[in-house]
């Protein structure tokens, strides 16, 4: 039905009538014309509804439609005019003569006006057929019956599994009366066909007195399915009295409850509703009171497509099913196109494998096709194979109706929904879709909105995603979540399957053109035209300016070369509202962009521009300007005239180095994306002007150190995102002015030390993210008193002093992971009685914090991995766990049988489905219902950012583990370890000799997101290319590096090109012995390295500078602050050692032969110092009688009070650090026992206590 959105069509243009009536001036004679056409349309628009789905008049609606878009095309350019004369008024016209002007305006315009009454003369055409139209009956489709005498249940393909389990849902829910399962997915999944299957089923177990199947048509009437139980539990019985005739009952619903509740009674009885598409709540839940029955349970199956009434309905968790395997698909397929014929012939056999993968496991898709290849010749078979399906559909007569069911959701849709859902059509086959950026689409083209503005725009876009969320006509691309949470940084993302696709396709072919640029000079316009266009393959022809494209309103570019667009390809489309370019390779925006008046959405993402055309000032109306991932150097400071901005993305510019005042002009502007702008250093004051601001994403801004002092003023803030800001050191005390705050993410931000104390007036805040905030020490006072918060995510905070007194009682989502300083108050958990979610894993948690949670009745998933624990027999109380992670867990006492107690405990934790361990023992005597993880082949119910490869092997299994995994898709993804183990020791050999280690390796690349790595055994010799050739690009946020024990490396990566790099720990690689470029591998220095740990190295030197300028010295370590130097015998730096505040020097004595400290002026006065097993020379022993500000020295063990008082512990063995003294012109040594311990002397206090 191509013209069955008509009626939305004309809803759109009344609410744009309804809205340009309060702001265009038109003359009279126009504006009696246009009243006129809007009274004539208004009542149109109950006929158009009625006659969606008749055939017969789709010619007529089409009509009308184009009546509607005639009409705003006119409405367009008055619009321009009246801008234009306006302007011109305010451009220093004489006030006097301005509306002599306008009226000319328009008479020279006289083609517009006779236009004008062209339009209205064709639909008061057009409104006499409706007459005929209205007055015509038409009959409604027969109910279906069902029929068990058709069904063939033996023919059903690929369902015996989702059968059985269904089966197993009904016999498990013996205790309730009433049990509703509904059995939810995508049209044309065969849910009706499964639930044939499980009605029909009389084997034991399933033993029902009465079976009642009622087909609803997504159409729920109370009083007709009372009616019909009632009607088949009389027949079955054999009584002859059908309700139907009883007029006392009939029409009143409570009466006909009494007598469904007399018709239950004492029977078990199975009931189908079939296709239930109601979304009222009450209406269902007065349904379920009905069919409650007296004595006898009631088991009901319900099919829908709908997920929202699925989860109102139900009382058994929801049955999602799932597409058909290949296998399957293909045996429904070859026995209907092939037949007896056929089989045989390879060609058809290959091209029926591609046109069955078409189907993607639907079966209905899978019928259509087969069907229409049955007995026909070989290009029905390559049609079938490349042709778009809703094409065949159209021009083929089949007994197959494809897209009806899809209809009967569709015509039930609100109008707006439907041009919603017809606009999806442009986007291309497995396109993800930016949630956000799809409503700002539909709100520039005006599709969604009110009549009345009782909602706000991108309200009604969210409902719309809503309404086509919840029938699978849109779906949420499966985004890793972190912990269960959405984290955020990712806009949503979703897609259309490709099935619903061609379905769209279907409903839009006469308003979305799709075309190849390379074959447009060729298409006939034949006085066509389209509302929306998806060009590809342009190649910069001067083809835009096509007869098709000029009453284009939406218009989108893709699998463009690189090219240059004409400057005056924009000229004549001058109703586009949309301009998609994102992703083509253009390296210039034509000028001509700027003739493009009502131009509302414009999205150039990743394209090479460098510049903005200065031209681009005069597109006032744009709501929507996405620049990310572009080359701009700087943001041109006409970005203040855009005053109906609204979304401003430059996300991942990585070149725009600031930002200009006048972005604080967009008074308008709610959403605000610099994620990943890397160079921006600061942002300007005048930002905290942007007052309707509620969305800022400012996260990966590696550079940026403090925000504006009036950060506050922005109080209309929702939701601010500023993890991964690794300079970020503090918050503004105007923070606590964002009253509305709701989500805040500070993850990742490592320099950062406290939060300002106005921080606890977050009243609204709901969700605070601090995952490894690891300076953090303190939480601000009176953090209790943030009585909204809901979810708290403190893991990594290593150095936070927190307890459970700090917190607020209403959190649902709490994970204290690897809080190292947990002060965990006895019994106190006993009060987070709305918790869901507790993740102390790492945290040691005592046996009394232990019991005191199991009082957290509403737990659904703990962590306590990596603890030593014994589990309370008062977990059994936790009859609402779902998943219990266990992984690396030991028991506190070694004694303890735990693989008898723990199993024993487990098993009797009657909600739990899941749990996470590697203890193959305890998984085999877990019960049956339990699953356990044991591998990565295995699908954890929650996913973290945090990952830990445990057993690498270089090989097939190591390439399977990496393709499985897929890392570069992880975009969640913050920190990853590798540890290499071989298959069998006595394999090693021949493993390290001929399996090829750096392949697996290179199959394990991250996503560029990675914060911390870790590689540990790797047995390679090299390592692979996106650690050695691109390290900047593959892992550009690099902040902690560790490798450990790798025994065959000789070189390391050019470290230096790591920018962000924090954390250095290298630790046992025996052969590398000599580094010519330093740990930097090249020209560049660590910037922001700050802690350096190498353990158990033969390297020989390293040096410290990289310019050995005397006036101008280039530091290879210029934000030093710690250096840990272990069991490195043979090491020293050149020229000298690197100056920093901390320094642990065990068992290296060259180290500290390497003379006085060097470093930038810049560099911190060292402030602790560790020495054991070491020889300490005596200039460096003067050195530190001369310190005066060190907090401690420890030798050996040994806090050090006075070097002149050093007692001589023994003169023989050398065990300990050695310091020559002079007695006698002879060197002796005073050797300081290690086993003593000192605490610090007062003396060696804080600089602070010392001034």
């Amino acid at each position: 039905m191509p013209h069955a959105h008509a009626a939305a069509v004309v809803d759109r243009l009344l609410r744009r009538l309804a809205s340009d009536a309060r702001r265009l001036e038109l003359p009279p004679h126009i504006d009696d014309d246009l009243e006129h056409v809007g009274r004539t349309l208004s009542r149109l628009q109950d006929v158009l509804v009625s006659l969606e789905a008749r055939s017969g008049a789709q010619e007529w609606m089409g009509e009308i439609k184009q009546v509607a878009y005639d009409v705003e095309d006119l409405l367009d350019e008055f619009e321009v005019e009246d801008h234009s004369s306006i302007k011109s008024q305010t451009s220093g016209c004489i006030s006097e003569a301005a509306p002599l002007c306008r009226a000319c305006s328009f008479l020279l315009l006289s083609p517009s006006t006779n236009r004008m009454k062209t339009i209205r003369r064709r639909l008061d055409f057009s409104e006499k057929d409706s007459i005929i139209f209205s007055s015509m009956q038409y009959s409604c489709p027969d109910v279906e019956k069902f029929d068990n005498g058709v069904f063939d249940t033996s023919a059903i393909v690929g369902r015996d599994n989702d059968k059985a389990k269904i089966k197993d849902m009904l016999l498990q829910s013996n205790e309730e009366k009433l049990s509703v399962i509904p059995i939810v997915g995508l049209v044309g999944l065969g849910k009706t066909t499964l639930a044939r299957l499980i009605f029909l089923d009389q084997e034991e177990g399933l033993n029902f007195d009465c079976r009642i199947w009622i087909f609803l048509n997504r159409k729920l009437d109370l009083i007709k399915v009372a009616s019909d139980i009632i009607s088949q539990c009389n027949h079955k019985e054999g009584n002859l009295l059908d309700v139907h005739t009883d007029i006392e009952i009939q029409g009143n619903l409570q009466l006909l409850k009494n007598s469904l509740q007399e018709a239950l009674r004492e029977k078990r009885c199975l009931i189908v509703l079939d296709d239930l598409s109601s979304t009222d709540k009450s209406q269902l839940d007065e349904l379920k009171e009905m069919l409650k029955g007296t004595n006898e349970c009631v088991k009901v199956l319900v099919t829908t497509s709908s997920e929202i009434t699925a989860e109102l309905v139900h009382t058994i968790p929801p049955y999602k099913l799932r597409p058909l395997s290949e296998d399957d698909s293909w045996t429904i397929f070859s026995q209907k196109a092939f037949g007896n014929s056929n089989s045989n012939n390879a060609h058809l056999l290959e091209v029926g494998k591609e046109i069955m993968k078409r189907c993607e496991g639907v079966p209905l898709l899978t019928h259509f096709l087969s069907s229409i290849v049955h007995n026909q010749d070989t290009d029905m078979w390559l049609a079938a194979k490349d042709e778009e399906i809703w094409k065949l559909e159209r021009r083929l007569a089949t007994k197959v109706e494809l897209f009806s069911p899809l209809y009967r959701i569709y015509y039930e849709f609100p109008s707006i929904t439907k041009l919603c859902f017809l606009y999806l059509s442009i986007f291309p086959k497995g396109s993800a879709i930016d949630k956000e950026k799809l409503i700002r689409q539909w709100i520039a083209l005006e599709i969604i909105g009110s009549k009345h503005d009782s909602f706000p725009p991108y309200v009604h876009g969210e409902m719309c995603i809503q309404d086509l969320l919840s029938t699978h006509f849109l779906q949420v691309q499966n985004m890793h979540s972190v912990d269960g949470m959405d984290n955020g940084i990712i806009p949503a993302s979703l897609y259309i399957h490709n099935f619903v696709h061609e379905f769209a396709r279907h409903v839009a072919c006469d308003d979305i053109i799709v075309l190849d640029g390379s074959e447009m000079q060729k298409v006939s316009g034949k006085g066509q035209t389209f509302q929306y266009a998806l060009l590809t393959c342009y190649r910069g022809q001067s083809t835009l300016s096509h007869s098709l494209l000029t009453r284009t309103r939406a218009l989108h570019l893709r699998n463009s070369e690189s090219i240059t667009i004409p400057s005056e390809a924009f000229e004549l489309l001058k109703h586009l509202r949309v301009l998609n370019l994102s992703g083509c390779c253009i390296g210039e925006l034509p000028a001509s962009v700027s003739h493009l008046k009502h131009l509302k959405y414009l999205d150039v993402s990743g394209m090479q521009i460098q510049t903005l055309p200065s031209s681009m000032s005069r597109l006032t109306n744009l709501e929507l300007l996405d620049l990310s991932k572009t080359f701009l150097k700087e943001l041109p400071s006409f970005i203040g005239n855009f005053q109906n901005l609204k979304y401003l993305n430059m996300h991942g510019c990585d070149k725009l180095q600031n930002l200009p005042s006048s972005l604080g002009h967009l008074q308008r502007l709610q959403h605000l994306r610099l994620s990943c702008c890397n160079v921006i250093a600061e942002l300007p004051d005048s930002m905290c002007n942007l007052h309707d601001l509620r969305i800022l994403d400012i996260s990966k801004c590696t550079e940026l150190q403090h925000l504006p002092p009036l950060f506050g003023n922005l109080v209309n803030l929702e939701d601010v995102r500023l993890s991964s800001c690794f300079n970020l050191k503090q918050l503004p005390e105007s923070f606590g002015n964002l009253y509305f705050l709701r989500f805040l993410d500070l993850s990742s931000c490592y320099e950062l030390q406290q939060l300002p104390d106005s921080f606890t007036n977050l009243d609204k805040l709901e969700v605070l993210l601090l995952r490894r905030c690891c300076r953090l020490q303190n939480l601000p006072p009176s953090f209790a008193s943030i009585k909204y918060l809901r979810i708290l995510d403190l893991a990594g905070c290593e150095a936070l002093h927190v307890s459970t007194e700090m917190l607020t009682t209403n959190l649902e989502h709490l994970n204290l992971q690897r809080c190292l300083s947990l002060q965990i108050q006895p019994y106190y958990f006993e009060n987070f009685n709305k918790l869901k979610f507790l993740n102390l894993s790492q945290c040691l948690p005592t046996s009394d914090c232990l019991k005191t949670v199991s009082y957290l009745f509403n737990l659904e998933y703990l962590k306590l991995s990596e603890n030593f624990l014994d589990i309370p027999i008062s977990f059994l109380m936790l009859q609402k766990l779902h998943t219990l992670d266990l992984t690396d867990c030991a028991p506190i006492h070694q004694s303890s049988n735990v693989h008898q107690i723990w199993p024993d405990i487990i098993g009797k934790i009657t909600g739990l489905r899941f749990v996470l361990t590697k203890d193959p023992v305890l998984v085999a005597s877990l019960p049956e219902p339990i699953r356990c993880s044991v591998g990565y082949d295995e699908q954890s119910p929650i996913n973290t950012d945090e990952l830990v490869i445990s057993d690498t092997t270089g090989d097939s299994r190591g390439l399977s583990i990496a393709k499985m995994l897929n890392l570069q898709n992880r975009l969640e993804l913050r920190f990853l370890k590798l540890e290499w183990v071989l298959t069998s020791q006595s394999a090693a050999d021949e493993l390290i000799e001929y399996v090829n280690e750096e392949e697996v390796l290179e199959k394990l690349q991250p996503n560029q997101t990675l914060e911390q790595f870790e590689l540990v055994r790797y047995m390679g010799c090299a390592f692979p290319t996106w650690m050695m050739n691109t390290p900047m690009t593959s892992l550009p946020y690099l902040v902690n590096l560790r490798l450990f024990h790798l025994h065959n490396c000789i070189a390391l990566p050019p470290l230096g090109c790591l920018k962000n790099l924090r954390y250095l720990h290298i630790k046992d690689m025996p052969n590398l012995l000599y580094l010519e470029m330093g740990l930097s591998g090249g020209p560049e220095f660590f910037g922001k390295l700050t802690h350096l740990k190498l353990e158990t190295l033969n390297l020989k030197e390293l040096p410290i500078l990289l310019s050995a300028s005397k006036e101008n010295p280039c530091f290879m370590f210029p934000a030093l602050e710690e250096l840990s130097i272990l069991s490195c015998s043979n090491l020293i730096f050149k020229p000298s050692m690197p100056k920093c505040a901390k320094y642990v020097i065990k068992e290296s004595n060259m180290v500290l032969q390497c003379g006085q400290l060097l470093g930038p002026l810049s560099s911190p006065s060292p402030a602790k110092i560790e020495i054991s097993g070491c020889i300490i020379p005596s200039d460096l022993l003067q050195w530190f009688k001369s310190m005066e500000t060190p907090e401690e020295v420890v030798i050996d063990g040994e806090a050090l009070t006075s070097f002149e008082t050093l007692e001589i512990q023994g003169t023989q063995e050398l065990s300990g650090s050695m310091i020559p003294t002079e007695s006698d012109g002879a060197p002796k040594y005073t050797v300081i026992d290690s086993s003593r311990t000192v605490k610090a002397s007062p003396r060696f206090g804080t600089t602070s206590e010392q001034s």
